[in-house]
């Protein structure tokens, strides 16, 4: 090796001295004749070097023609001079491959156009010879003043092929070494991925806990001041059920409530809490058209004062009593009842009003609607008993009674039945037929057993004994419809008298839609946003509970973590939104793999999980990760475009691999960063190997 380098360097040094012999300008006669004989002696050396040297070396002219080879050039290719005539020859017999022959050529031409006379630029290209075998051959190609080029080829397929051992040699050494301190690498990896999955599950589950508890504590203000309104039908008591519930709301010290008195359009204070005498005077004073609690009545809407010092809607007295007690912000709440409003719930602060969310302005408005509803029965119930007390006096007066029962019966927008201690429908309104799918006349005589639901009706003689003992009964309930249509319904029941004997007074209100939203409450706590599928919370509920099965048992069940390969690559060069979009499509595909007893869900990102049980053995697991890498194999259509991507899958297998949730779920994790880290697009079942 050493000996082709000292030829290769000597070739180089006197090619570059007939260079520079040749490249001087002007010379004397005597310097003439001795320069002559140097290149004379040079050119001697040259060929006795270039024909006992062991490189092959051709020399091309400018038109292409090869004009010199060595013996040691048809040595190693076995082409003589005849054989390749021209460049056009060699590079169809040494390069046979047209796309291989084709960067050759580019690369020549490319340093031809470059290159500089008597500066090198090797080369190395695999050559076919002329006996069909390949060699790497090492180029280094000169241009000389002639316009020639010298070529010097070296034969390196033994040195490559020695430093391709040599490196394999490396390979293996590294690997061992790497062996060696494998354990220490994974376990700070481990720690490292755990503590980043749990500061990244922390820092979800705290937004998710702060806004789950935000909509907890407006849902149970909410009921606390339904069931509080709702509690009584004398509207005093409802009234003050409800300052003391919106009490220190947002930290608001002073509560008051005020019914409207449409005739005198003026404002009657109800009840209320901070709120001196001279105050309350002040604000039942103010015409409804000026100030916030009128603004708030017309528009139907919240109306917040921030600054009661420099807000032109407060009244120049209520102003001046306000900031005497120390108030400075208001907001007012139009208590609405159907297109009416009954009045105001003003909420005063000693600091300014803080700014509402928009959660905090739905609550609001709801608790608004919640009391005006509650307000609107007690009226109506209060007017209903006033009747009935009235009867007693006189027939006529109990004939005027009835009358004026049944038309209040209508007028209200809740359903109004009475019924007998023995659950048997006395009266019923149209609000409350209507909403049973029945006509008044097919409900009156009927139980109440026929038109509730079953565990519902076994409760009637128990709400009847504490309605006579307490004077009122609340309780929940599920009405069933004549076409079978569950309604649940809040009901306030009043022991009356009618006709000289003694009745029940029941006020139902339709609470289904609220039922609802408290279930889709419930849903959006445990579901992905995004997919639809189960999240962490609902996807380890399912798995402690197939756990305690499979354990009961003695059954099997598998645990699937799935990773999208290169999904950042989607969102970055295609956008978010179709992002989002590939992942709705993609959670569906895989939900369609599975059986209806098993669960997938979203982590969050671009990961998903699978829960499969009642697996017979292990290869039931694998089975369901090959037909999972086998659905990516078809494109997805998301808009106008069709991606394709693959996925790397973790596999556990209870209890082989774990005995609790957390084990399962940690060795997936290792499992999929496992077939990650051998190529993606494969699973891997987890080993304590890894």
């Amino acid at each position: 090796m050493e000996g082709n380098e000292k030829t290769k360097e000597q070739l180089l040094n006197t090619l570059e001295k007939m260079r520079r012999g040749i490249a001087e300008p002007e010379a004397s006669e005597i310097e003439l004749t001795g320069v002559q004989e140097g290149l004379r002696a040079e050119k001697e050396k040259f060929q006795t070097l270039v024909e006992e040297a062991p490189l092959a070396v051709a020399l091309i002219g400018e038109d292409g023609h090869y004009k010199y080879v060595n013996s040691k050039f048809t040595e190693i290719f076995g082409y003589t001079l005849e054989d390749i005539p021209t460049g056009r020859e060699w590079f169809q017999k040494a390069y046979p491959h047209e796309e291989y022959r084709k960067h050759v050529v580019s690369t020549w031409l490319n340093d031809l156009k470059h290159a500089k006379r008597g500066e090198p630029r090797p080369r190395t290209f695999t050559v076919r010879c002329r006996n069909g075998s390949d060699k790497m051959i090492y180029f280094i190609p000169v241009l000389m003043e002639s316009e020639d080029h010298c070529i010097i080829y070296e034969d390196i397929t033994k040195r490559e092929l020695a430093e391709g051992e040599l490196k394999k040699h490396k390979e293996l050494l590294e690997e061992l070494v790497k062996e060696r301190t494998v354990e220490i690498t994974r376990a700070n990896k481990e720690l490292q991925q755990e503590i980043t999955e749990r500061r990244r599950a922390e820092e979800t589950l705290r937004s998710l806990h702060s806004e789950l508890q935000a909509k907890k504590d407006s849902l149970e203000l909410l009921n606390t001041i339904a069931d509080r309104a709702y509690g009584s039908l004398d509207l005093q008591t409802v009234a003050e059920q409800a300052v003391a519930s919106m009490m220190n709301y947002r930290q608001s010290p002073f509560v008051g409530i005020f019914s409207l008195n449409e005739e005198a359009r003026r404002l009657e204070v109800l009840y209320s809490i901070g709120l001196s005498e001279e105050v309350r005077r002040e604000i039942t004073k103010v015409p409804l058209t000026e100030g916030p609690n009128g603004l708030a009545i017309a528009r139907r809407m919240i109306v917040t004062t921030n600054a009661i010092m420099h807000d032109d809607l407060v009244e120049t007295d209520v102003k001046k009593d306000l900031l005497s007690k120390g108030f400075k912000g208001l907001i007012s709440v139009p208590l609405l009842f159907q297109d009416r409003v009954l009045g105001v719930i003003n909420l005063f602060f000693k600091e300014e009003t803080p700014v509402l969310t928009d959660l905090e302005q739905k609550t609001l408005m709801n608790i608004g609607k919640t009391i005006g509803l509650a307000m609107a029965n007690a009226q109506y119930v209060a007017q209903i008993k006033a009747e009935i007390t009235e009867r007693k006096h006189a027939e006529e007066a109990l004939r005027e009674s009835e009358t004026r029962l049944r038309k209040l019966f209508e007028a209200m927008p809740e359903a109004v039945m009475i019924h007998d201690e023995a659950g048997t429908i006395l009266h019923i309104n149209d609000v409350g037929a209507k909403r049973l799918e029945w006509t008044v006349k097919d409900l009156v005589g009927k139980n109440l057993r026929e038109i509730i639901k079953i565990e519902n009706a076994a409760l009637i003689p128990d709400h009847v004994r504490i309605a006579r003992t307490n004077g009122s009964c609340s309780f929940e309930t599920t009405y069933i419809s004549r076409t079978g249509r569950a309604i649940v319904a809040e009901v306030n029941e009043s022991p009356i008298e009618l006709e000289g004997k003694g009745v029940i007074l029941s006020v139902a209100r339709d609470i289904t839609e609220r039922k609802r939203a408290e279930r889709q409450l419930a849903y959006i706590a445990t579901h992905d946003a995004l997919t639809g599928l189960p999240n962490r919370v609902l996807f380890s509920d399912r798995l402690n509970l197939a756990l305690a099965q499979a354990q009961r048992h003695q059954q099997r069940l598998a645990v699937l973590l799935l990773d999208l390969d290169r999904f950042k690559d989607i969102n970055d060069t295609l956008g978010h939104s179709v992002g989002d979009q590939f992942l709705r499509v993609t959670g569906k595909r895989l939900k369609g793999l599975l059986r209806k007893s098993d669960t997938l869900a979203r982590m969050g990102g671009d990961e998903f999980l699978f829960l499969v049980t009642e697996i017979a053995q292990s290869e039931n697991a694998t089975e369901v990760a090959r037909k999972i890498l086998e659905s990516f194999q078809e494109p997805f259509s998301v808009e106008d475009h069709e991606l394709r991507t693959t996925a790397s899958i973790g596999v556990t297998i209870f209890p082989d691999d774990g005995s609790d949730a957390d084990t399962l779920l940690k060795n997936a994790d290792i499992a999929m960063y496992s077939a990650k880290q051998r190529g993606r697009n494969n699973y891997q079942r987890y080993t304590s190997t890894l």
